[in-house]
């Protein structure tokens, strides 16, 4: 009975640790949740707030879902909402650099109009 005791005393600690171990998860890597906080700094330098504010917001809101997931232990859940965030993130900045895209290409086209029409010949003749 003593060597029962001493083998339960070892083996119930040991596999608790080893059901501990399985049913937790991996940590996440601090640079992942830093390249999701950066992608979204960079979106919001390009002006995604005004331009593609919707996609922002969503980046921002899987950002904090993850962090809740890395609190909550999730660590899976909170991978899949960080890469989510990054790509959020960068589909706001490729939207706002398309909207200032568009506004520069209209504001050459507005320039080249006026340009073209100082250089047009007038309409009426000279004598």
């Amino acid at each position: 009975m003593n060597a029962r005791l001493k083998y339960l005393r070892i083996a119930v600690p040991l596999a608790a640790a080893a059901i501990a171990a399985c049913a937790s998860t991996p940590d996440v890597d601090p640079r992942r949740i830093q390249q999701a906080r950066i992608a979204i700094e960079e979106a919001k330098e390009v002006n995604a707030g005004r331009h593609a504010a919707d996609v922002l917001a969503r980046a921002e809101e899987r950002l904090a879902g993850a962090r809740d997931a890395i609190e909550a232990g999730d660590g899976e859940r909170a991978e899949w909402l960080l890469d989510e965030a990054v790509v959020l993130a960068q589909l706001a900045e490729a939207r706002a650099l398309e909207r200032d895209s568009q506004q520069a290409l209209a504001q050459i086209q507005d320039n080249m109009s006026v340009l073209e029409q100082q250089l047009a010949p007038s309409s009426g003749t000279r004598r």
